[in-house]
């Protein structure tokens, strides 16, 4: 093999080489921006459902941004949000870096609003999974007011309800004696359940003894429609709207039906009562029963 055929082989094998890297490097690149763009699609779909617990797979453990670290991001992109939805119009991917522009529709004062937004940053971690690491210019500017208002609405709706409630107790207080009088807030109606020896109105006599019925215990549990929840400083209260019309907010520890229910918890969705149902012993058991909210159609 002469010299000049050996320098056209060594040629061609390199021009092959060159080939070969660059088809694996383009490759490489359209399957990172496929990745970034589900990962980004299954972020959107979290956001509108509130599930914290993978929308906080979806953050990046580097995130600090906007007055806020992993945890407080998570809680914050952990709210439900119907209606959300986002698509993305560009990607620029430089090593393991990405920066999106999208379209983002959301409803804002009960209005769906739609908005661009550019310059979100996502980082290709360790695990090589896509993940949010920096905000868009917009929300870094427009997020920590919304925080700081949502946080005094809270604030105000917590002693808004501490206010009503000890007002509640006052007029009880001033305006009835229990003693030797009958419960006001007892049913007239004798309503008795398969298998009880009591009724409903001699149960919620007999339940708690001496204790001053509060004003929700006159109607039945499942009466109430729960209608929403409100989390204001990390606790859940709900909102329920009674037979006579009115709404009503409900918290924990408060009493509500006509078996001496007490809510022993509320959670984003539900809230718990321990009722008190009477056997043939005379005794009571105590059931968990559940109101609950209506999935959205």
């Amino acid at each position: 093999m002469n010299k000049n055929k050996k320098i056209m082989i060594g040629a061609g094998a390199a021009a092959v080489l060159v080939a070969a890297a660059l088809f694996f490097v383009l490759a490489g690149s359209g399957n990172d921006e496929q990745a970034l763009r589900e990962a980004f699609k299954q972020f959107s779909a979290d956001l509108a459902a509130g599930n914290k617990a993978d929308v906080g797979n979806l953050i990046s453990r580097k995130f600090n941004d906007a007055g806020m670290d992993y945890n407080l991001a998570v809680d914050e992109f952990g709210i439900k949000r119907p209606g959300y939805m986002a698509e993305i119009s560009s990607v620029k991917i430089k090593d393991a870096l990405a920066e999106i522009g999208y379209t983002r529709k959301q409803v804002v004062d009960k209005k769906m609003v739609t908005s661009q937004l550019t310059g979100e940053t996502w980082v290709k971690d360790d695990d090589r999974k896509w993940r949010l690491v920096k905000l868009s210019g917009n929300d870094r500017t427009q997020l920590p007011k919304l925080r700081q208002e949502r946080k005094a609405a809270e604030e105000k709706l917590a002693a808004d309800l501490l206010a009503a409630e000890e007002k509640e107790s006052n007029l009880r207080k001033a305006s009835y004696s229990y003693a030797n009088k009958r419960d006001p807030f007892e049913s007239l109606i004798v309503e008795t359940a398969p298998g009880e020896a009591a009724s409903t109105a001699d149960a919620s006599r007999m339940c708690d003894p001496g204790r001053p019925r509060q004003f929700l215990e006159g109607f039945d549990l499942f009466a109430f429609k729960l209608v929403g929840m409100v989390n204001a400083n990390k606790t859940y209260y709900a909102l329920v709207e009674a037979p006579n019309g009115n709404g009503y907010t409900l918290k924990t520890g408060m009493y509500v039906g006509r078996r001496c229910g007490k809510i022993t918890a509320i959670t984003a969705a539900r809230v718990v009562v321990a009722e008190k149902y009477p056997n043939v012993r005379g005794e009571f058991s105590v059931k968990d029963m559940e109101l609950k909210l209506k999935e959205e159609e």
